[in-house]
This record gives structure tokens, C-alpha cells and sequence, in this order.
């Protein structure tokens, strides 16, 4: 099932509100694809995604959506899907936002999110959950969070994401 959603002004990149869903079965799991979701940017920065995800959750919960899977990319995406408290499920896609901050941090800083990325993968090897919104608890990381891309979920069955999330929204 796909679930669409354009005002009036989609076309247009600053103007319009626009999400895409697609809702699906995979290996006996229910899973729900965020496949687009833009804010205005003059809209921005005021609940409105907060409003829209919590009443969403809320859906997904009554129809027992095991997972909501997204690919955080577009201007603000980056950061934002970090800070809703989504985990990243590709570990190359780390390493090239890893690879971006060496260049663009300090020492220190750069070794505060090189230490998380180490200690996550060295006890996960094959982690598909790194935590990337420790990353966007860095003011510093805000830019480069902000124009990157990559692909991650949130578990609904997982309590501790599920509640980091609710309480994120529902702020």
C-alpha cells in the first residue's frame, strides 16, 4: 500500500509539503518505507514534522508495523532523521560521513564521534543499528549531519527506540 500526501505548492522545493509512504510485508515482518518526506523551509523548525510522525506512529502501532525504514538525504534530512532517534543500517555510508568529519573537525572532536563509530562496530561487526543519533547530540556535527545521505530504521519492537522516539516527538 503507498500512502502519498502533496499540497498545492509539492512542485516547488520551498514551498511544498510532500511525504510518500509505502507500507509493505517482507520475511513476515510489516514494514513502512518513509520514501519522501519535505518540509517547507519556511515551515520548518516548528513541530510540524514532530506532529505529523507522532500521529503517524500512532497508526503504525495499531496496524503492528514491525519497523519504519527511512533514507534520510535532501537538505536537512540528514540531521534530522539522526535526531529522531533513528539508527543507521549501513556501515559504509558511516564511513563516508566518518571520512567527511576527519576532514571538517578538530582533533578532538573528530576523535568524540571516531569513538562511538569504533566502539558501536567493534562489539557489532556486522551492525545494522549503528546509533547516529549520538552523532547529532554534537552541536558540531549538525553541518555535516546536514548534508549527508544514508539509509536507517527505527524498530518499533525495540522498547528503547520506540520510547526515544515517542518522547522525541512528543516533545
Amino acid at each position: 500500500m503507498i500512502l502519498q500526501y502533496y499540497d498545492q505548492l509539492a512542485q516547488d522545493d520551498t514551498q511544498g509539503l510532500a511525504f510518500s509512504r509505502k507500507l509493505y510485508w517482507k520475511r513476515g515482518e510489516l514494514l513502512i518505507n518513509h520514501d519522501f518526506f519535505r518540509i517547507p523551509e519556511k515551515d520548518r523548525r516548528k513541530g510540524i514534522s514532530k506532529a505529523i510522525l507522532f500521529a503517524s506512529l500512532k497508526q503504525y502501532i495499531n496496524m503492528a508495523v514491525n519497523k519504519i525504514l527511512i533514507h534520510a538525504a535532501l537538505t536537512d534530512g540528514g540531521y534530522a532523521w539522526a535526531r529522531h532517534f533513528f539508527t543507521a543500517t549501513n556501515r559504509l555510508e558511516m564511513r563516508d560521513i566518518l571520512t567527511t568529519a576527519k576532514r571538517r573537525l578538530s582533533t578532538m572532536e573528530f576523535a568524540a564521534i571516531h569513538r562511538i563509530y569504533t566502539n558501536y562496530y567493534t562489539g557489532n561487526p556486522g551492525g545494522k543499528a549503528f546509533p547516529i543519533y549520538k552523532w547529532a547530540e554534537f552541536d558540531f556535527m549538525k553541518p555535516i549531519l546536514r548534508g549527508s545521505e544514508w539509509h536507517g530504521g527505527l524498530d518499533l519492537k525495540n522498547q528503547e527506540q520506540l520510547l526515544n522516539f515517542i518522547s522525541y516527538v512528543n516533545q
